[in-house]
C-alpha cells in the first residue's frame, strides 16, 4: 500500500473503533446503573478531552514529529482501552481513561489533514475521499455496535473495538516508518498559542463564521448521538439499543 492508503485505512479502523467503543461503554455504564446521569457523563468526557487536545494541539505538533505523534497517540489510545477492556475498574477510573482516550484521539484528525497536502497532488479529492468514507465509517458502525450490543453483550462489542485499535495501531506504526523521513511544515516564528489563535479569528470574518458553524454543530452533534437519546429510547418508546444505532444512521446519512 502507498502512504496515502496506509494512513486512510488505519483511521478506517480507529474510527470504527471509536464509534465501536462509545457505543459498548455508553450501553455498559446505562445497563449497570440504570442512571441517564451517568451514562451522559460518557459524551461530556469525549468532548471535554477532545477540546483539551485541540488548545494544546499547536504547541505539541511543533516539538514532536507529526509522523511520531499519529502513531504515538493511536497506541496510547489502545493501550488505556485495553486496561479498560481487561481490567475491573471502578466507574470514576473508566470515566477518566474515557478522557484520556478522547484526549489523544483530539490528535488524529488534524494530523491526518495536514498530511493529506503532503502525500496528494489532488488536496481536494483526497479531503472528499477522505471526509466522506469517514461519514460512511460512522454509518456502518453506529448501527452495526447497537445491534452487536443487543445481540451479544457490551463487553463483546468492546472486545472488537479493542482489536480493531491494535489493528490501527499496527496500520499507523507501518506508517510512521513509511513518512518519517518526510519533513513537518516549518513553523519556526510562527505564534502558535491558543491566545493567537483567537485574536485571528476574530480578526477574521470568515475564520469567526466558520468556529460559530463547527461549534453550534458539535453541540447539536452531541446532544443528538449521546446516551441521552439511548436513555430517551428505552424510556419513551421501549425498544432496544439496536434502534439508537439505527436512528442515529439515519443522522450520519443525512451528513453524507
Amino acid at each position: 500500500m502507498n502512504r496515502f492508503t496506509l494512513l486512510l485505512v488505519s483511521q478506517w479502523i480507529a474510527n470504527a473503533g471509536d464509534a465501536l467503543y462509545i457505543v459498548s461503554l455508553i450501553a455498559m455504564i446505562y445497563q449497570t446503573t440504570g442512571q441517564a446521569s451517568l451514562a451522559a457523563l460518557f459524551p461530556v468526557l469525549v468532548t471535554a478531552g477532545m477540546t483539551g487536545s485541540g488548545f494544546l494541539f499547536a504547541q505539541v505538533a511543533q516539538r514532536v514529529p507529526h509522523a511520531s505523534l499519529l502513531f504515538g497517540s493511536q497506541l496510547l489510545k489502545t493501550i488505556l482501552l485495553g486496561i479498560i477492556w481487561g481490567l475491573d475498574l471502578p466507574l470514576p477510573l473508566i470515566l477518566a481513561l474515557v478522557g484520556c482516550i478522547a484526549f489523544f484521539d483530539g490528535f488524529a484528525r488534524p494530523i491526518e489533514s495536514a498530511f493529506i497536502p503532503r502525500l496528494c497532488q489532488d488536496v481536494q479529492k483526497a479531503n472528499s475521499l477522505v471526509q466522506g468514507t469517514n461519514q460512511v465509517i460512522q454509518l456502518i458502525m453506529w448501527p452495526l455496535g447497537a445491534i452487536l450490543v443487543s445481540w451479544l453483550s457490551p463487553l463483546s462489542v468492546l472486545s472488537v473495538s479493542a482489536g480493531l485499535f491494535l489493528g490501527a495501531s499496527l496500520i499507523s506504526y507501518l506508517f510512521y516508518r513509511s513518512v518519517r523521513s518526510l519533513p513537518d511544515p516549518s513553523m519556526e516564528g510562527e505564534d502558535v498559542s491558543f491566545r493567537s489563535s483567537i485574536r485571528y479569528t476574530r480578526a477574521h470574518p470568515f475564520a469567526k463564521a466558520n468556529t460559530y458553524l463547527v461549534g453550534i454543530d458539535a453541540f447539536v452533534s452531541t446532544a443528538w448521538i449521546s446516551a441521552l437519546f439511548l436513555v430517551y429510547i428505552d424510556t419513551h418508546f421501549q425498544l432496544s439499543e439496536r434502534w439508537w444505532g439505527i436512528l442515529n444512521a439515519f443522522y450520519l446519512l443525512s451528513m453524507i
